[in-house]
């Protein structure tokens, strides 16, 4: 009787760890982008996560081939919130944003220090956070979810938020 139950709870476990491994694993929603000290405050890092979707997410699952999609994201560490995962397409008509500081303004002067991210295309301006100061977009900069994980930042593409209201 013992056996049976040992071997019913060795089954149990492995099940748990082949389902975690498949939806959290390398292949999934979910990727490692690097350790948290890796992002400072007021950092800005530009990344691609190549993921595998479980199910459909808003905005990203048009441009997915299959399951598989190649996620453009922000990862910023805002001093007075901390980390977000910010989608980097513009809500408006889909162009990536880029860093403000990577950028000229019409008449060649830098960005005030509010701006962080310009869209390059239709001129659109938003916030350290993703939120939207000017432009035709409808609302700020979508996000995903992030975590710390054993000091690993984890972003979630399936925890996916539309972006705040203008």
């Amino acid at each position: 009787m013992r056996h049976r139950w040992l071997l019913a709870a060795f089954a149990v476990f492995a099940g748990v760890v082949i389902i975690a491994f498949l939806v959290a694993g390398p292949d999934g929603p979910q990727v490692v982008v690097g350790g948290v000290g890796e992002f400072p405050p007021g950092s800005i890092n530009a990344m691609e996560l190549d993921v595998l979707l479980t199910g459909p997410v808003p905005e990203v699952s048009d441009s997915a081939d299959g399951d598989r999609v190649t996620v453009p994201i922000l990862l910023v560490n805002v001093p007075q919130s901390g980390l977000l995962a910010l989608y980097n397409r513009d809500p408006h008509l889909g162009c990536r944003v880029v860093p403000a500081a990577d950028a000229v303004s019409d008449i060649g002067i830098p960005f005030p220090p509010e701006v962080a991210f310009v869209n390059p295309c239709h001129g659109e301006k938003y916030d350290l956070a993703g939120r939207y100061l000017t432009g035709p977009s409808p609302r700020g900069l979508d996000r995903f979810g992030v975590s710390v994980v054993d000091g690993d930042v984890v972003v979630d593409v399936m925890a996916f938020e539309y972006g705040p209201a203008r």
